[in-house]
């Protein structure tokens, strides 16, 4: 069973989530066990985090896909650093083709942790959703 947002295997610390029966517990099955805000939700965040921790260009099948936050983490922890964190987050969600409009990316940033709000119109969606991705450490 799939949805318009897709649908992912859920990962837990390196390994894939098996059920009692054996069966692989995939994000939808997840979110039927969980309150979410709609169907899907765990599959953007799941897909984000992963374009998000993949340098740009690493997959030379696909050059395109990933980001530029994983070079951004040993930058100079200051205020131009978050600015292309937010540079980054903006790119990354524009290039999702299930990102109808971002409405706002709020960055905190405490000590050497930067955690990042981003609140975007999905396709198909008549209201908002929030990501929340916490704790990225500049030094």
């Amino acid at each position: 069973m799939s949805n318009k947002y897709g649908n992912d295997l859920i990962i837990f610390d390196g390994d894939i989530a098996i059920s009692p029966r054996g069966d692989l517990s995939t994000s939808n099955d997840y979110e039927k066990n969980n309150i979410t805000p709609f169907p899907g939700y765990y599959n953007m965040i799941f897909s984000i985090f992963n374009r998000l921790s993949t340098v740009k260009g690493e997959m030379p099948i696909h050059p395109e896909y990933g980001s530029k936050i994983p070079l951004l983490v040993s930058t100079p922890n200051n205020p131009d650093a978050v600015e292309l964190i937010r540079e980054a987050f903006f790119e990354l969600l524009e290039d999702d083709s299930r990102i109808e409009k971002i409405n706002s990316i709020d960055i905190q940033q405490v000590d050497n942790k930067v955690s990042v709000n981003a609140n975007v119109f999905l396709t198909g969606r008549s209201e908002s959703a929030t990501f929340v991705f916490p704790n990225f450490y500049i030094e």
